[in-house]
């Protein structure tokens, strides 16, 4: 969920910029094979996940989710807050990834922010 979140974010931010919605899905796309999101589904899928965007996407349907995806985005900061404050407590990543409902990536990534800092 939250690779595709980031492709979906992607995008928006490309379309804010200006980009057409064809170039705003393909750059999306490149940008999600070059970070490896969904485990190279993108890179195996490149042609059907540009077409099914383009197809699928419409103004309308994009304002209705950016309403229901705010909450869901909001969701997902608390989510980011909570196992941050987790890790500091020393709570093994695993058992946040599953109490926070993140990915165990996202967690580890988290991890090693903290570390760094």
């Amino acid at each position: 969920m939250y690779d595709y979140s980031s492709f979906v974010a992607n995008v928006r931010l490309r379309l804010s910029k200006g980009e057409s919605t064809a170039d705003a899905v393909k750059n999306a796309v490149d940008d999600a094979i070059n970070n490896r999101l969904l485990d190279g589904l993108f890179k195996e899928q490149k042609q059907e996940i540009i077409g099914l965007s383009l197809t699928e996407f419409d103004q309308e349907a994009y304002e209705k989710t950016i309403r229901a995806e705010g909450i869901a985005e909001g969701q997902l900061l608390k989510a980011i807050e909570s196992a941050t404050e987790l890790l500091k407590e020393n709570v093994t990543p695993e058992v946040i990834a599953k109490c926070v409902k993140l990915p165990l990536e996202k967690v580890l990534e988290l991890q090693k922010q903290i570390i760094v800092e």
